[in-house]
């Protein structure tokens, strides 16, 4: 793992995102914040991860997910 420091809440990281991602897909694509969290830089990476069922609890989710977006408007009776 490489030395990159990814807060997503920090301001510069705000302000520019971009000089982090590159130095995280060169230095560290797959990276566990101490935040608690990992982080997956490069597509492939993302892909094989979504497809590994050792690390998606629910596949169909996470291919909703992936697909439309995590953030899906509630469906229901009205």
């Amino acid at each position: 793992m490489g030395d990159v420091h990814f807060n997503p809440m920090d301001p510069e990281f705000v302000a520019d995102p971009y000089p982090t991602y590159h130095r995280l897909r060169a230095e560290d694509p797959v990276h566990h914040s101490p935040l608690g969290f990992w982080v997956l830089t490069r597509y492939e990476d993302v892909v094989a991860a979504l497809r590994d069922p050792r690390l998606v609890k629910e596949p169909i989710a996470a291919f909703v997910a992936a697909r439309f977006g995590a953030a899906m408007p509630a469906m229901g009776l009205s």
